[in-house]
């Protein structure tokens, strides 16, 4: 099963159904992650639409680190090794910013949602 994930999330060539439904849905989240942040009001379409694109992220990034040992290869080590990769990094700085809204104690600075913008790097990874 974690094999065939593996290959669900990573761009597919053979015309897999469900690696491209897979890639479509996170350019979807991607974009709609950005678009909360091309306003100054923050209203509750936003709040949801920003709680949702990062569920998506953070299952995209939970399904990538449990697959890690087939892109990386080193066995166990891959578990240890996937957080500090650069994609990695990347996306974890995507989800970050959302924490703020957990409440208040999070929202160190409104500057963290900048951090969102990391995530049009995403755009590489699922494109061609």
């Amino acid at each position: 099963m974690r094999k065939r994930l593996y290959n669900i999330i990573e761009q597919s060539r053979n015309g897999d159904r469900y690696s491209l439904a897979y890639d479509v849905i996170m350019l979807v989240a991607i974009t709609a992650s950005i678009i909360p942040l091309m306003f100054v009001d923050d209203t509750k379409s936003f709040r949801i639409i920003e709680q949702v694109t990062v569920l998506f992220f953070i299952l995209d990034y939970i399904i990538r680190w449990v697959t890690a040992d087939y892109r990386l290869e080193k066995k166990g080590w891959s578990f240890v090794i996937y957080p500090f990769t650069g994609w990695a990094i990347i996306d974890l700085l995507s989800i970050l910013p959302a924490f703020s809204i957990l409440g208040g104690g999070f929202k160190i600075a409104r500057i963290t949602r900048l951090l969102r913008i990391i995530g049009l790097f995403k755009f590489v990874r699922f494109s061609d």
